[in-house]
């Protein structure tokens, strides 16, 4: 996601240079042992077909987020489209989407949803 942030910035987008940049989320979401470095966009970011881990959030104070929905896919550009709990998801007024490329696997992306979901509680999982 790096070379995206870049590549806006080469192109003088500086809002969107900005939003990846910032939206690096070093140490992030830490549990038990196990951190999940995930990216940040704002929800409305039109993905490329990969295979990942994502959490819808918004943003509780500067630079710290409320998890509102966590979950996986094996195609993100096609998850996100009339998702299930997008009415919970947009109550709870998230505004974010923070992502992981997860290339490890259904059990791996299953893992890692469960562990955020276990530490996290959100309220659009229930």
């Amino acid at each position: 996601m790096l070379p995206i942030g870049v590549a806006h910035a080469r192109q003088h987008r500086v809002a969107r240079h900005r939003r990846v940049m910032v939206g690096i989320f070093l140490g992030a979401l830490v549990l038990a042992g196990a951190s999940y470095e995930h990216l940040v966009y704002p929800v409305r970011t039109t993905f490329r077909k990969v295979p990942a881990n994502y959490v819808f959030a918004k943003q509780s104070s500067p630079k710290k987020w409320s998890p509102v929905y966590i979950g996986q896919t094996k195609d993100l550009s096609d998850r996100l489209d009339n998702h299930h709990a997008m009415p919970c998801i947009s109550g709870q007024q998230a505004t974010h989407i923070h992502v992981m490329v997860n290339e490890g696997g259904e059990a791996s992306r299953l893992k890692v949803e469960t562990d955020l979901i276990q530490r996290w509680n959100p309220p659009c999982n229930g």
